[in-house]
C-alpha cells in the first residue's frame, strides 16, 4: 500500500471544510496506482486517502477510511474489482464504486455493474475518469 502525497502548500482553510470527496483506489500495477494517485491529487474536488494493490487491501482500506468513493481495477489479485464491488456494495449503500479496466468490452462492464459498481471507466481515459469521479464527488450517491 502506498500513502498519497500530503499537500504542504494548501492555503489555510480558516475553519472552512474543503469540498472534496475521500477516495480509496486500488490497482495491482504499481505504476498505474502511482499515476492515479498523482492524477487525482491534482484535482481539488478529489482527495485520495489510501491506495492498495489488491481486492483484500481495497476492502480493508475502505473499512478503515470510510471513503466517499472507491476506484478499483477490475483485474487484480484476491478477487479483483468484482469482489470489491460485491462486498462493499452490500456493506455500504452510500459508497460510490467506480470500476477501472483496460478491457472495456460489454461483458466486463455488465459484470462489474451487476456486482455493484456504479460506474465503469476504461483505462487511458483520464478526462472521463476525472469527470466520473467529480460527478460522484458532487452527489451524496451516484444517480
Amino acid at each position: 500500500m502506498i500513502s498519497p502525497p500530503t499537500p504542504s502548500n494548501d492555503p489555510p482553510s480558516h475553519g472552512l471544510q474543503r469540498a472534496s470527496r475521500a477516495i480509496v483506489l486500488a490497482d495491482d500495477d504499481d505504476d498505474v496506482r502511482e499515476a492515479l494517485v498523482e492524477l487525482l491529487s491534482d484535482d481539488p474536488r478529489l482527495r485520495v486517502v489510501a491506495a492498495g494493490a489488491d481486492a483484500d487491501q481495497a476492502i480493508a482500506l475502505c473499512r478503515e477510511h470510510l471513503p466517499d468513493v472507491v476506484l478499483v481495477d477490475v483485474n487484480m489479485p484476491a478477487g479483483g474489482g468484482e469482489r470489491v464491488a460485491r462486498v462493499l456494495s452490500e456493506e455500504r449503500n452510500d459508497l460510490v464504486i467506480v470500476a477501472l479496466s483496460a478491457n472495456a468490452d460489454r461483458a466486463t462492464r455488465r459484470r462489474m455493474l451487476a456486482a455493484g459498481a456504479d460506474a465503469f471507466v476504461a483505462k487511458g481515459h483520464a478526462g472521463e475518469l476525472i469527470t466520473v469521479l467529480a460527478t460522484a464527488a458532487r452527489s451524496s450517491r451516484w444517480p
